[in-house]
């Protein structure tokens, strides 16, 4: 979604990269990538520098309590596919194929 970046381009100009901080876990890695914790991208306060292992983690334990995607599309058993354990939103899917069809077509 458009806030997820905006979110995250904002908490990269205010408090620089992540790469420059250690892993808020306190797993002895360096950080790589800003980790949102409640899904509220645009408060630059609910970020956390993260390596890729712990944020991948966490990603799937906070995704798994999600009851709707970016979109607000809910999850689901007629709405949702489940692809390597990550929940996709069939929805947002038919919407991004009409959308590059439509631009094949222009």
């Amino acid at each position: 979604s458009k806030e997820y970046w905006a979110g995250h381009a904002r908490v990269r100009r205010t408090y620089g990269k992540a790469r420059d901080r250690a892993c808020f876990t306190g797993c002895c890695r360096p950080a790589k990538q800003w980790a949102n914790l409640s899904g509220d991208y645009l408060d630059i306060d609910d970020y956390i520098p993260m390596c890729v292992p712990c944020h991948r983690a966490f990603d799937v334990h906070y995704n798994h309590r999600k009851t709707h995607c970016l979109n607000g599309h809910e999850f689901s058993d007629e709405n949702t596919w489940v692809n390597d354990g990550k929940r996709k939103c069939k929805t947002c899917h038919y919407v991004r194929l009409r959308s590059a069809k439509t631009e094949r077509t222009r």
